[in-house]
């Protein structure tokens, strides 16, 4: 597991160290010379392409450029300067530094130049998770916030032990007062500084030659000046700390730390062997700490973890790891994580919209999403979902208007058009759900789910066969999409191509043995006459899941088939206490009580059926509950309510030869009569 831009950074830095170092060994002082003078100009024109490609890679390696010219000016034509600074004049000498200056600034300005219309010519919104002390409305928060992040990040390099793939809101809490105790570190923070810059100052004074380059003003280079990009001195940045942004500091902090040992040695050189061995102590105590957090990237799960762990007050850490339980379908645990989450930052609009779609309670679902959109307007995920939840709910032209919105907002969003797609089908708006799947087709032409959820929209409209086809096109992408496989088993079903219908369940059992893989199986067998078989896998589903209702019907319509009628309306009472409205049950219960000759309660039942079955949009099996509508009340003698029944199915199925026999025969009887 690792970051685009981590890796853009790793990239950046090594750009960034090829840069300098092809910079620095390319220039020479002549003898009585005071000023630097460049040995090879490709190797010249090669470094500053280095520079380039450093800042490509991330925005951090521009401040290559800088750091070349301040260690040309203040380290290599040190003499030079400093002769210039005490006669207050330029000398011809300096000609070749200005050259290397001046070309040095026209690449920086003109990088700024195109990266400024790279980015239209405005600067990365962020949002206020990012950087809590950017958004601060108070100077005072923003100017004691921002030194304390600084000392922090030296804190990082100094004791790496609190170290997290992501610090934003709640990592660090801000400085919002001159009381907080944290100020002494600010202080302390500036104290060094200013020592480091007095010595540094006191040292280029005494010496004018470069035989022995300055090592603070080198640190300085790589530790602070390369740092300034990512300090919110400049523009603000989106995140409090980066510890990918200390990737190159970290080089300017091991020159101090080689040099301060160094120093040690030279000044005790009777206890030289215990300071190397302190020294080495330290190296393999960082490499193991290295090795230890290379172990925390390498899942998802175990980076996640670490993030909790590490930073308990993050709420960007709860949101990902509840994310990470979401997908593995730890729903109890992923909704105390969203909680956590939602508690430590209440306008996290994404932890509302993501805690929304797991959530049974309908009603706190929509507060959820309704918090989302209140916080974040063109939230499009919680726009879609807002949507999807009052369209169930029977609220279709609101739920319609937030699909629209959100298609306005976002054009090529596959999930919004699918969605729109899908309640313009159950509406029976044929055209507009074909042009709203045919541009989701065209945006992701390789995305497995946008085949399969066109073939549901076909399947619906009663094109099984084309329905199957892109059902088949939805797992040839995906081999692991068992609940299309599933689907395209129901299509060979209908159309009764049993055989084929086995063999890719058969595949989808390969995959795992999922209860509604079996539930089809069984129903297969069910039609092939392998009645045996099909009781085995309803017994073997219940066995697991007891109160699965879908499967418990399915095992009702085989215990009917094998004659006991009884049992299979036992079974189907139970099926309807425990999920009333269950359209398929009170179909299926209509006809067992057909079987017993008691007409008159089937039609309670198939009415019931009927009216849930017309808001689903469903018309090859509205058409069946018409037709069987019509054969109770026949056997009723109620023929001209019948009579109904036949046309509304025909109607629906022009071809139904036995509702046009039953119609003819029920007109022969009224004219007899």
């Amino acid at each position: 597991v690792t970051g685009l831009v981590g890796r853009a950074e790793v990239l950046s830095a090594l750009l960034f160290m090829f840069s300098f170092i092809l910079y620095a060994k390319n220039l020479r002082i002549r003898k009585f010379e005071h000023f630097a003078r460049v040995e090879s100009v490709p190797i010249f024109l090669v470094s500053i392409v280095c520079g380039i490609l450093a800042m490509l890679c991330k925005e951090q390696g521009i401040m290559v450029l800088p750091v070349c010219m301040l260690y040309d000016v203040f380290i290599c034509c040190k003499p030079g300067v400093i002769q210039c600074l005490r006669d207050k004049n330029l000398s011809k000498g300096c000609l070749p530094l200005v050259k290397r200056l001046l070309v040095t600034t026209l690449v920086i300005f003109f990088l700024l130049l195109f990266r400024w219309w790279i980015m239209n010519g405005q600067l990365p919104l962020f949002q206020h998770q990012d950087n809590p002390a950017s958004f601060s409305p108070y100077l005072v928060t923003r100017c004691l916030s921002y030194p304390y992040i600084w000392f922090y990040n030296i804190f990082i390099l100094l004791f790496p032990s609190t170290l997290c793939y992501d610090w934003q809101v709640g990592s660090i809490p801000l400085v919002e007062t001159i009381f907080d105790p944290r100020n002494l570190a600010t202080l302390f923070l500036l104290m060094v500084t200013t020592l480091f810059a007095l010595k540094w100052i006191s040292s280029f004074k005494k010496s004018n030659t470069c035989h022995h380059p300055d090592v603070i003003f080198i640190v300085f280079l790589f530790s602070i000046l390369s740092f300034v990009p990512a300090s919110n001195l400049i523009f603000r940045v989106g995140f409090v700390i980066a510890e990918r942004t200390l990737y190159i500091p970290s080089t300017g902090y091991c020159i101090l730390v080689a040099h301060g040992i160094c120093l040690l040695v030279e000044r005790f050189i009777k206890y030289r062997h215990f300071i190397v061995a302190i020294t080495l102590f330290l190296l393999i105590l960082l490499l193991c700490k290295t090795w230890t957090q290379n172990k925390v990237w390498n899942s998802r799960e175990t980076l996640f973890k670490s993030g909790v762990r590490k930073l308990p007050n993050n709420a960007k850490v709860h949101y990902n790891y509840a994310n990470l339980l979401k997908d593995k379908g730890h729903i109890e645990d992923a909704i105390h994580e969203y909680r956590l989450a939602i508690r430590l930052y209440p306008d996290h609009a994404s932890s509302h919209n993501n805690l929304g779609t797991i959530l049974n309670n309908t009603t706190e679902a929509i507060y959820h999403f309704e918090k989302a959109l209140e916080i974040l307007p063109h939230h499009q995920g919680a726009l879609i979902n807002l949507g999807a939840r009052k369209f169930k709910l029977g609220n279709q032209e609101d739920s319609v208007r937030m699909l629209q919105k959100a298609v306005e907002i976002d054009p090529h969003n596959v999930e919004a058009l699918m969605t729109l797609g899908s309640m313009m089908a159950e509406l029976n708006r044929w055209k507009e759900a074909e042009h709203l799947y045919s541009r989701a087709i065209t945006e992701k032409p390789d995305f497995a789910e946008v085949y399969h959820n066109y073939g549901t929209y076909l399947h619906l409209k009663g094109d099984i066969e084309e329905a199957v086809h892109y059902y088949q096109l939805a797992y040839s992408l995906d081999s692991q999409f068992s609940v299309s496989m599933v689907n395209a088993a129901r299509g060979l079903r209908q159309i009764g191509r049993l055989n084929e219908a086995v063999s890719i369940l058969d595949r989808a059992l390969l995959l795992g043995r999922s209860s509604e893989a079996l539930d089809m199986l069984g129903l297969v067998y069910y039609q092939m006459g392998r009645y045996s078989e099909s009781v085995r896998l309803f017994e073997e589903i219940l066995g697991d899941n007891p109160n699965n209702t879908d499967v418990m019907t399915h095992y009702a319509q085989v215990v009917a088939n094998n004659g006991d009628v009884i049992k299979a309306e036992h079974i189907l009472h139970d099926v309807l206490h425990r999920s009333p409205n269950h359209t398929e049950a009170l179909h299926f219960l209509a006809n067992v009580l057909g079987q017993l000759q008691r007409h008159q309660e089937a039609l309670v039942y198939l009415e019931q059926a009927i009216t849930l079955q017309e808001h689903s949009g469903d018309n090859g099996e509205l058409e069946n509950m018409y037709f069987q509508h019509g054969n109770h009340l026949k056997d009723l003698k109620q023929y001209d309510e019948a009579l109904i029944s036949y046309q509304k199915t025909i109607k629906l199925n022009p071809k139904k030869t036995k509702a046009l026999l039953n119609l003819g025969a029920i007109f022969h009887l009224k004219v007899r009569n």
